[in-house]
């Protein structure tokens, strides 16, 4: 990489989480990085069931972290589906650290919004999830956009699910957000095709995160390592390599792109 390069990472409160990893990884490439969250701790375990979390405080642990290995790192407090806080969170990123070349739309909502069966959703639960799977990955791109034409360089990495692909028992409105976020990405990449920018999704299957362990799905890994080819969860730092790879100057011809992360589970 000729240039030092800002990366902009939303949803990165938790320790464990994909986020989290994401920064840490694109820190570890020299980036810049922009973290952000929508409260300062990233919501607290709903379980307790990750003991490190207890001790966490949010992005600004993370920071330090990054700061600590010598990366340079700021954070960012917003709600990616609030039009204000999204504009400016990018504003605020490009002011700071001078650019955002790649935006990683990573933000999520807890399971307790979406996971139930569809008869029992509200349309408040709807709004909420859509609000920031679809609605935040487009705010946030819509924001980076400009100056990533402007500079003729840029890549976006919208992380959904394979849960777009295969469904699942009460997953319809989770399935249904993050198949939202491959269409929009699969649309943008070929709207900005011929303008330097790449955008893809990245499509985590079982990963063994922070809202895993609040879910307590940590004990039971054994069982649902049965279904997956590999054998085993993933970790977040797996995902991350794969969006470090997407962000990078090697994956410039690859774009529109839904790539699983998830042990062989799905076929592509």
């Amino acid at each position: 990489m000729s240039e030092r390069r800002v990366a902009l990472v939303t949803g990165c409160g938790r320790r464990s989480g994909i986020g989290a990893a994401i920064a840490r990884r694109l820190a570890a490439d020299g980036l810049a990085i922009a973290v952000t969250d929508i409260e300062p701790a990233g919501g607290r375990p709903d379980s307790g069931g990750d003991p490190g979390e207890q001790h966490w405080n949010g992005i600004e642990s993370l920071i330090q972290e990054l700061r600590r290995a010598g990366g340079e790192a700021i954070g960012i407090l917003g709600d990616v589906g609030a039009e204000a806080d999204a504009g400016r969170m990018a504003a605020h990123a490009m002011t700071e650290l001078g650019s955002v070349d790649v935006l990683v739309n990573n933000a999520g909502r807890p399971r307790r919004d979406y996971l139930k069966p569809c008869d029992q959703l509200s349309a408040a639960d709807w709004d909420r999830v859509m609000g920031t799977h679809a609605r935040g990955s487009f705010l946030m791109a819509r924001a980076v956009i400009p100056g990533m034409r402007e500079r003729g360089w840029g890549r976006i990495v919208n992380v959904a699910s394979v849960a777009a692909k295969a469904g699942g028992p009460e997953l319809t409105l989770y399935a249904a957000s993050k198949a939202a976020v491959m269409g929009f990405s699969r649309a943008l990449a070929v709207e900005l095709g011929g303008s330097g920018i790449t955008v893809n999704t990245v499509c985590p299957g079982r990963i063994l995160t922070s809202a895993a362990i609040d879910a307590g799905l940590h004990h039971r890994v054994g069982e649902l390592s049965k279904a997956i080819p590999l054998g085993r969860m993933g970790t977040p730092s797996e995902v991350a390599d794969l969006i470090a790879y997407l962000a990078s100057d090697a994956a410039s011809y690859i774009t529109g792109q839904a790539v699983n992360v998830d042990g062989g589970t799905l076929p592509g």
